[in-house]
């Protein structure tokens, strides 16, 4: 069995959205699963895309919550886990997608 995890962002009605990708490969197919997602602050997201439009290479998603005065997750919760106080996490936002990539692998004749 193959995993293939990445986080991504997605501008949607004028807010980054922040989720997790997951592809399950079982050697025969792919099977795709999504979590939930959650929109950064303004002012995070503008420095996003501000550091994506001069093409920086540094990690540009850490360095714009840093410069919004939020300090990286030394837990490995994420800054999601932050800003919620606990209730949502980065490891909990990968195994959402994780799950729902599982549905589609564990239903594979509904999806053929």
């Amino acid at each position: 069995l193959g995993v293939g995890l990445e986080s991504g962002l997605v501008l949607i009605e004028g807010d980054l959205i922040d989720f997790c990708a997951c592809c399950l490969y079982d050697g025969h197919r792919s099977y795709l699963g999504l979590s939930s997602g959650w929109a950064l602050p303004p002012r995070v997201a503008a420095e996003v895309t501000r550091q994506a439009d001069l093409r920086q290479q540094e990690d540009t998603y850490n360095t714009a919550f840093k410069r919004a005065g939020i300090a990286p997750d030394d837990r490995g919760d994420g800054v999601l886990a932050q800003l919620s106080n606990g209730l949502l996490s980065r490891p909990a936002q990968m195994k959402e997608s994780v799950l729902a990539a599982a549905v589609q692998m564990q239903n594979a004749a509904l999806f053929a």
